[in-house]
């Protein structure tokens, strides 16, 4: 017997409350696989609704392709002045550390930015001091409310960025692998 849509929900809500365990215990690659796999549940869970026979194994890209998610579209055109505004001022801010085509930024519809930073700068330095330089230089040109609207910068060198591409997953250090078997344990 397969596995419910409710499951894979409550699935997604465990593995959330993991990786929230893991970012504030500082294991942040494994809180990024964790979160991972919550965002798998989840698209597990709208996938069924439609189709219970459904299973692509663990290429989230056909499987977000598979629900009724993937037909939600972003009206680009109403965005507001404001959203463009602050896109490209984030975007003028990273630009002095790192060059316009290392950057890929989004918008949300409330104004929220992410994005991805895919640069040669991160080799041989560890997730925590990319973001420190990432954020150092966002604190540095924005005000508080400013920072409130950004959602967070994934930050890649270019090979990882492609491996994660190919893999589909991030490996861990043997702390954070430690770590987490260790949770895993007591859960």
């Amino acid at each position: 017997m397969g596995l419910r849509s409710d499951s894979y929900y409550t699935a997604a809500r465990e593995r959330i409350k993991e990786a929230q365990f893991m970012h504030e215990n500082r294991y942040y690659t494994l809180a990024m696989y964790i979160s991972g796999l919550a965002v798998e549940c989840i698209l597990r869970a709208f996938r069924l609704l439609k189709d219970p026979t459904f299973d692509e194994r663990h290429d989230l890209w056909r499987l977000w392709k598979s629900t009724e998610l993937a037909n939600v579209r972003r009206n680009r055109s109403i965005r507001s002045k404001p959203m463009e505004t602050f896109e490209k001022k984030i975007k003028n801010i990273l630009v002095e550390l790192f060059p316009e085509h290392e950057l890929q930024l989004e918008t949300e519809p409330d104004g929220r930015v992410s994005g991805f930073i895919i640069s040669d700068k991160f080799v041989d330095m560890d997730h925590l001091r990319r973001q420190r330089k990432i954020w150092g230089l966002l604190r540095k040109n924005l005000t508080k409310a400013e920072q409130m609207k950004i959602l967070g910068f994934v930050a890649f060198t270019p090979a990882e960025h492609e491996a994660y591409k190919v893999i589909g997953f991030i490996t861990f250090t043997p702390r954070e692998h430690k770590a987490y078997t260790s949770y895993r344990a007591l859960s």
